[in-house]
């Protein structure tokens, strides 16, 4: 059997807007494909923190969008 991946992106036009602690329907559709045993590199628009730690298995890896560079005028386009 193949390997399934899948990577999510989330952001909102601020850095920490809209966190997926917060937002059931993505924090749900992580968990649902983790529970499939789907392998997921998701990457959020958030600061570095410890929140998601014990939600999902370590198939799911957070990597957090924080740098200045992007968010630097306040806007990640």
């Amino acid at each position: 059997m193949r390997k399934r991946r899948i990577a999510l992106f989330y952001g909102r036009d601020h850095l920490n807007e809209a966190r997926i602690l917060y937002m059931p329907f993505v924090l749900n559709l992580i968990k649902c494909l983790d529970e499939e045993e789907y392998s997921i590199d998701v990457y959020l628009a958030e600061s570095v923190n410890g929140d998601y730690h014990g939600l999902f298995s370590q198939r799911v890896k957070i990597y957090f969008l924080d740098s200045r560079i992007i968010w630097r005028w306040g806007k990640g386009r």
